[in-house]
């Protein structure tokens, strides 16, 4: 069931609004694997987090391109980030 759901939820929209266990939120990026790993190598990570990480995405997902990161803006102006298996677990509490 997770699968399914997972393929009817698998791209967030840039402005979707989300409940997260910090409050409401709006999506307003949406980073891809490889904007991660540039991210990552720009702040300094070594080779050995980039493949640690490159190593689950790869374990969880199958495939890089499954995997992404939302930029959100929370009520008050803070600023937060969750992962495709945080995206998936509101998707699936909204809808359980």
């Amino acid at each position: 069931m997770a699968l399914r759901l997972f393929r009817k939820y698998r791209k967030p929209r840039e402005g979707e609004i989300v409940m997260t266990e910090h409050g409401r939120a709006r999506i307003v990026r949406i980073l891809l694997y490889a904007d991660v790993i540039e991210e990552m190598r720009q702040g300094g990570a070594s080779h050995e987090e980039i493949r640690s990480f490159d190593t689950r995405v790869k374990h969880f997902l199958g495939r890089e391109n499954r995997y992404f990161e939302c930029e959100l803006i929370y009520v008050g102006g803070r600023v937060g980030r969750i992962d495709w298996s945080e995206y998936l677990v509101i998707k699936n509490r909204r809808c359980g």
